[in-house]
């Protein structure tokens, strides 16, 4: 009997939080990982530590941006991992300010790196997803996805595209196998960068980035027969939103 073929993950915007767990996570449970980012610095890093533990990790720096940049990037993840049988959308960044200080550039770069990226990522992947009779898509979200937010219209209306995105092509990829799923992460994630803006915000309760990545694991592991489409995420002791 033939060994069973290894996953093959797609981390799409990695930093030092939640998408370093994400990578860690589906690392440590067998996947061969692509690491895709802008930093080329920390994403050899990050695969040079997973290396050494004996996965496979390709560090891929990226515009997620760039049209271009996508398809020669996954073009080297099928050629020396393989064909991607999971996306996990994590850009996210965006401009922050009110809508008298937004120009129209940081309007569109938000936008861009919100919506278009996941775009452009999930172009890559589904063509494989469907020749190979399925795969899993997951897309982070922020509370910003599902209401507007005072000093934040470019990055919740860019959150609110990513949420529609994901919902339309759940509609249209899970009949076809694919597993389409939307996280919407309410709350703080407990990071170094996040202690050191927010100091002030010692007391407050966060989110552990290594807990967050088993609950993207376990959305990758659901049955066809009972499949989640959009989850929340909150810390243990906040206050649910209004």
């Amino acid at each position: 009997m033939s060994a069973p073929k290894q996953e093959i993950a797609v981390i799409a915007g990695v930093g030092p939080g939640l998408g370093a767990a994400l990578v860690r996570k589906f690392a440590c449970e067998g996947s061969a990982v692509a690491l895709l980012a802008r930093s080329a610095d920390f994403l050899n890093g990050l695969a040079d530590e997973l290396r050494r533990s004996g996965a496979r990790a390709l560090p891929c720096p990226t515009d997620l941006t760039d049209d271009v940049a996508v398809s020669k990037a996954f073009a080297r993840v099928r050629d020396e991992l393989g064909p991607v049988s999971v996306l996990v959308n994590h850009v996210g960044s965006g401009v922050w300010g009110g809508f008298n200080e937004l120009t129209a550039e940081d309007f569109r770069s938000t936008w861009e790196r919100c919506a278009l990226a996941a775009f452009l990522c999930c172009k890559q992947v589904v063509p494989d997803m469907l020749a190979h009779g399925g795969g899993s898509i997951l897309f982070t979200g922020a509370t910003s996805s599902i209401r507007g937010r005072n000093g934040a219209p470019a990055f919740s209306s860019a959150k609110f595209a990513v949420r529609g995105l994901a919902d339309s092509l759940a509609r249209e990829l899970w009949p076809q196998g694919i597993h389409v799923a939307h996280i919407l992460v309410d709350g703080v994630i407990d990071t170094e960068a996040v202690k050191a803006q927010m100091p002030d915000a010692a007391g407050e309760p966060m989110l552990n980035p290594e807990d967050m990545a088993e609950t993207y694991w376990a959305l990758t592991r659901q049955k066809p027969g009972a499949w989640t489409f959009e989850l929340e995420l909150r810390p243990k002791g906040e206050d649910f939103f209004v």
